[in-house]
């Protein structure tokens, strides 16, 4: 009781609950809603009217994997940070892990990261240069105290990363490049889909019939139906 009733030991409890709660919303909460808002804008490239309940797709889904990938991440960025010269190195070769996350939620945490560095070899200036064009936003951002960020920039600097993405993507599974397998959802980009079915049909010397490739979404009609009924 002489222990507890000391007021730099409460302070010491208090501060130590704080800081795990705050670890556990970054982990749970923070980490997968960034996750989400990248899937809602990737998909948004190909489907414009995505639904906004796209950013909760995995809490819907009940896969948290994305979580330990994306605390992994920052640990490692934390670390590269004391090194000065190597964080804004790291800092682009791990850009893309929230994104392949957002891909593939099931991914383990070694290859996301290790495709991420994959992808983004050799494109780190031009990832850079990226970011220093739109850094009028971030003045404009701080400046409002983040009103700007909220209501116009961040959505703007988030499509544009996405983009950066499937650009990537599109680069990355046309070189085979090493874990491109891992990039598995074909209808994220239809664009890049038709072109590989195309060359695909090419070597085949048939035709690409890209409607083949598109799930279909089969409905019985009873058969009492004044139609006849069937499919």
């Amino acid at each position: 009781m002489n222990v507890l009733g000391k007021k730099s030991t409460w302070d010491t409890i208090v501060s130590f609950v704080y800081f795990i709660f705050q670890l556990m919303f970054t982990i749970f909460i923070v980490n997968v809603l960034w996750v989400c808002e990248r899937r809602f804008f990737l998909e948004n490239h190909t489907y414009k009217k995505t639904k906004i309940g796209r950013l909760g797709f995995l809490f819907r889904e009940r896969t948290l994997h994305p979580a330990r990938t994306m605390f992994v991440t920052s640990i490692y960025q934390t670390l590269w940070a004391f090194t000065i010269v190597g964080y804004p190195i790291k800092h682009y070769a791990y850009s893309m892990v929230p994104f392949i996350c957002a891909e593939n939620p099931n991914i383990k945490t070694r290859k996301a990261i290790k495709l991420s560095i994959a992808m983004t070899r050799g494109y780190k200036w031009q990832l850079f240069k990226v970011d220093l064009s739109m850094i009028g936003w971030t003045l404009l951002s701080s400046i409002s105290f983040g009103a700007v960020g909220v209501f116009w920039s961040n959505p703007y600097t988030t499509a544009i990363d996405a983009e950066v993405y499937l650009q990537l993507r599109r680069e990355a599974i046309k070189n085979k490049i090493e874990g491109y397998e891992e990039l598995n959802d074909k209808l994220l980009d239809l664009d890049l889909l038709e072109e590989l079915m195309a060359e695909e049909a090419a070597q085949k010397g048939e035709n690409p019939d890209i409607v083949r490739s598109i799930p279909i979404c089969t409905i019985k009609v009873p058969e009492n139906n004044e139609n006849g009924g069937g499919e």
